[in-house]
């Protein structure tokens, strides 16, 4: 998939309420697309980039209204499939049809509701007023703010706005994402033809970068200068991606004026990484990473022979949402270690709230008699309603309580633009610590990948207690 995403809510704000793109002739894939359609290169388009698919090998029908099924399962592509629960059960959505998976999610998540009596409507073309609530459900799930409110009693048909969906209008209309298909007329029960949707979304494609969250592009990582006060920049860390996953990392150390250089290979199934190896500079193996539903289950550091090998393993619960136990083991050319280090993790709704490390190590002196060392520690952290880690704090078993972290953000957009980062340890007052500036992509990204991705570059990749893996 072309790396230039967005976030699908936008999109199909797009989709619903601006003028038609008038098309260049272009190769039609389907029987039923001609090259010189007006319409042409925009199905081309979401075909090629998995946006929207025919409804049979050789047929799109771009005459044919968007689908509730359709809209969802494109939000659910965009979203990278994530896992789910499933607990809807709607009774015209059966197990086996193409637009399940994307239903049993879109319901858990809060974007879609049914009719009532157990019924989705799959196949009943999506309004106007339906899709205006879909997009400020996703608009909400991804933090941004949809407060915002226009009177639309001066529309002629305002009496037909279902009840549930005026305040979803207003808002549409309020961020100039509904003007009417006249200037007196919303036509809440209005439909958009799948032609219509191609087009849009080609066109939305390749605009800048707005709201909506997004991978970052660039971070800043600057230092305090306690002399004067100030921030010194430190070292800059810039991305590229590749189907929503980084190819190449590069990182610049300002401070000690050097380059680091981390490149990327995936193995992807049905648009979810099932592996991926991380190489240096030198095209040297570093770590080897195996994915489950999208989310790692086990860390390969190094490999087999090359001096130092490691191996970490994840095992998840509650829902599936997050980790719960961590088993890590090392070994060495000239011996292997025999026991594992393992942190229990406490976990609500996907975040991590307490780790315990039980830190047994085994060590050998010259004589091979085992030396025990323990260094057990309770961490624990907090976060937003955004799900972005906004302190941590730790007590050790033995020699005085750690301190605790404090994260003072900065959004614009819905997303985080500025971090500031302190620590301050019993009796002594807060210490600056860092600074974070980000900046994006126009690559969506899920709510929850994003809190990951935001927390990682808070607390440090090397972080020892609090894993978030985000690639």
């Amino acid at each position: 998939m072309k790396t230039k995403q967005r976030r699908l809510v936008l999109i199909l704000a797009v989709l619903l309420f601006t003028a038609l793109l008038t098309g260049t002739a272009y190769a039609a894939t389907y029987g039923d697309v001609s090259s010189d359609a007006w319409y042409a290169e925009a199905v081309q388009y979401v075909s090629d980039h998995g946006l929207m698919t025919g409804v049979s090998d050789n047929a799109f029908a771009p005459d044919s209204a968007v689908t509730r099924g359709m809209i969802v399962t494109i939000l659910y592509r965009e979203a990278g499939k994530p896992a789910y629960v499933g607990k809807a059960d709607f009774s015209d959505v059966s197990d086996g049809a193409w637009y399940y998976d994307a239903v049993e999610w879109g319901a858990e998540v809060g974007l879609v509701t049914g009719y009532g009596n157990g019924l989705f409507g799959p196949e009943d073309p999506v309004t106007r007023e339906q899709l205006a609530q879909i997009l400020r459900q996703y608009a909400k799930m991804h933090g941004a703010d949809v407060s915002k409110s226009a009177d639309i009693s001066s529309f002629k048909d305002a009496a037909s706005v279902s009840g549930w969906a005026k305040e979803a209008l207003s808002w549409a209309v309020a961020e100039g994402l509904v003007s009417g298909v006249t200037a007196d007329t919303l036509a809440p029960s209005g439909q958009a033809s799948r032609a219509e949707a191609a087009a849009m979304l080609m066109r939305f494609l390749d605009k800048e970068p707005g709201d909506g969250l997004t991978l970052v592009k660039s971070v800043q990582i600057l230092d305090p200068d306690y002399a004067d006060g100030g921030w010194t920049l430190a070292r800059v860390v810039t991305y590229e991606y590749e189907n929503g996953y980084p190819t190449r990392i590069d990182t610049y150390y300002l401070d000690a004026d050097e380059h680091q250089i981390s490149t990327f290979e995936y193995t992807f199934e049905d648009g979810q990484p099932v592996s991926g190896k991380e190489y240096d500079a030198e095209g040297e193996l570093q770590k080897t990473k195996v994915f489950e539903k999208g989310r790692i289950s086990e860390i390969i550091t190094g490999a087999e022979g090359s001096g130092s090998y490691g191996r970490t393993m994840y095992q998840y619960a509650n829902g599936d949402a997050w980790f719960t136990l961590q088993l890590s083991s090392t070994g060495y050319d000239d011996f292997t270690m025999e026991e594992v280090d393992s942190i229990q993790v406490t976990a609500r709704d996907g975040l991590l709230e307490r780790t315990v490390n039980s830190g047994l190590y085994a060590n050998w002196n010259e004589g091979e008699e085992k030396v025990w060392q323990r260094f057990n520690g309770t961490y624990t952290a907090c976060y937003d309603a955004d799900g972005i880690i906004c302190g941590t704090s730790s007590v050790f078993r033995a020699g005085p309580d750690g301190g605790q972290d404090r994260f003072e953000l900065t959004r614009k957009n819905g997303r985080v633009k500025e971090a500031v980062m302190s620590i301050q340890y019993p009796g002594q007052e807060p210490m600056l610590t860092g600074r974070c500036v980000f900046e994006y992509t126009d690559i969506g990204i899920d709510p929850a990948r994003y809190s990951n991705m935001i927390n990682e570059h808070l607390m440090g990749p090397g972080n020892n207690y609090y894993r978030y893996y985000w690639y």
